[in-house]
């Protein structure tokens, strides 16, 4: 029996992909370009890590990866996490040495 997806598995998703495009962005400026970006892009980054994380504890995610999403997919959340994990240790590790 094929089960809903919840919609915060999508929001899910959608955060974590937001975070990567704003990371990416942030790092492919090179390393003189960076300016420190202010307390707006710092607290928009940290609450959509905060957000993401929390949507990943949520028991309607969690209960649907566990039991009706494939491994491909399994595999694939993963690596966009690591990806963004890596993501925002360099632009905390960037922010800290540019003050």
């Amino acid at each position: 029996m094929a089960s809903e997806i919840p919609a915060l598995y999508w929001v899910l998703w959608m955060i974590v992909a937001l975070i990567i495009i704003l990371l990416i962005a942030y790092t492919l400026r090179g390393h003189k370009k960076h300016k420190y970006e202010g307390l707006a892009f710092a607290g928009i980054i940290s609450a959509l890590a905060l957000a993401a994380f929390a949507i990943m504890m949520s028991e309607a995610v969690s209960e649907y990866a566990k039991h009706h999403e494939p491994p491909v997919i399994s595999l694939g959340r993963f690596l966009m996490l690591v990806i963004a994990a890596i993501l925002l240790v360099y632009y905390a590790v960037k922010g800290r040495h540019e003050h």
